[in-house]
């Protein structure tokens, strides 16, 4: 049996090697765009957070594309090598009942040091851990919520947010729910739900309209989506400094181009940030649900949020839903070639020829060579040959 770390290893290496490569473009195309709306670089980390839960579907479901450098880059199967002479030197002198009595193996043993857990194996073992953490971390938050959900009752402001709502242009009923405390919140893809705290009764009448507006925008953009999006890319990429940075730049613009929607309705400038510092410090987002929800202010991003609604240059373009599937679309269609760009493994440069093989194993009147020989073959997926 071929050791599972020598079949998933290459597969694992080659995704962190070409995901390096997807957030190394990513930054350049948002380092571009510096001088582009907010909206223009969220759609890029969001494309980018797209081709990176991508890459190891594609890796694993595409057939292989040798090229003449890849295995100079990527880590190769050391696989199952065949060799259709090996059963000539096993075989003793006795005659050909103890040659088929004796087949070669397919590959040598393992020496009994390396059937331990070695360090490929630990180093793979915590990887899949930090991507379950992570995962299993979405998934408690998306319940959390949920039961708050459930828990919550209906809001006063439900109908200035259908208001707010048609003239934003969302067709359909976004539910606005009080809760005991925290952070203005968005959360539900298929049903997106805004949550206000309790406190929110005693906010003046333009505050509780440009949360709700705040919200709402997130509602439109499809924020709720593509924050999930985005996390299971940190997740599956955990390891990784430039998928973290990835995830703050994502979020650092995804506000930033909420934000402009909001004052592209006419709200002004210096009084929707106050509005947003005085949430920000009176407030604060609860960690056991940032996993999956979309709070309205982190206070490590609140400055540069502040200093880019106060100014008066900052580009406010907006990009719509159908442009970030669009991007979104691309970015998994450019991954497809290098998804499925794989070093030649020692076994498919070692495989058996069958002529040359049924030549052997009727020389030597030992068939146990075709057996192995087809084992290879199956293993390549080459079943042609294997039959």
């Amino acid at each position: 049996m071929v050791n599972w770390t020598a079949s998933a290893w290459p597969i694992l290496a080659s995704a962190a090697l070409k995901s390096t490569l997807v957030l190394g473009a990513a930054w350049l195309i948002a380092y571009i765009l510096r001088g582009r709306s907010a909206a223009a670089r969220h759609m890029v980390w969001t494309a980018s957070a797209a081709a990176l839960v991508a890459l190891p579907f594609l890796s694993v479901g595409l057939p292989a594309l040798h090229l003449p450098l890849a295995n100079a880059v990527l880590p190769a199967d050391a696989g199952l090598v065949f060799h259709a002479t090996a059963a000539t030197a096993a075989a003793p002198a006795g005659g050909v009942a103890a040659a088929r009595q004796a087949p070669a193996p397919a590959s040598a043993p393992a020496p009994a040091a390396e059937r331990g857990i070695d360090g490929k194996t630990a180093l793979m073992l915590l990887w899949m851990a930090g991507i379950a953490a992570g995962l299993l971390q979405m998934l408690a938050a998306s319940a959390r919520l949920w039961r708050t959900r459930r828990a919550a009752r209906v809001s006063p402001d439900q109908a200035e947010a259908d208001r707010l709502a048609t003239h934003l242009g969302i067709e359909h009923t976004v539910r606005v729910l009080e809760t005991g405390s925290g952070m203005p919140m968005t959360f539900g893809v298929l049903r997106p739900t805004v949550l206000l705290p309790e406190e929110a009764r005693a906010w003046s009448g333009e505050r509780r309209r440009v949360v709700l507006l705040h919200e709402l925008a997130h509602v439109l953009r499809g924020d709720a989506a593509t924050h999930l999006l985005a996390r299971t890319a940190l997740a599956l990429d955990w390891w990784n400094p430039l998928a973290w940075t990835m995830w703050r730049e994502f979020l650092k613009e995804r506000e930033r181009a909420t934000d402009d929607l909001v004052l592209g309705t006419g709200a002004k400038a210096s009084e929707y940030a106050g509005h947003l510092l005085e949430i920000a410090r009176t407030m604060q987002a609860r960690p056991a649900s940032a996993a999956a929800g979309v709070a309205m202010a982190r206070r490590s991003q609140l400055e540069g949020r502040l200093l880019a609604i106060l100014d008066g240059r900052t580009a406010r373009g907006q990009q719509g839903r159908a442009a970030t599937v669009a991007a979104v679309v691309a970015a998994i269609a450019m991954m497809v070639p290098l998804a499925a760009v794989r070093a030649q493994s020692q076994a498919e440069q070692s495989a058996p020829e069958v002529e040359s093989t049924i030549a052997a194993a009727n020389a030597q009147k030992n068939h146990e060579i075709l057996d192995q020989a087809a084992v290879s073959y199956e293993q390549l997926r080459k079943y042609a040959e294997a039959q």
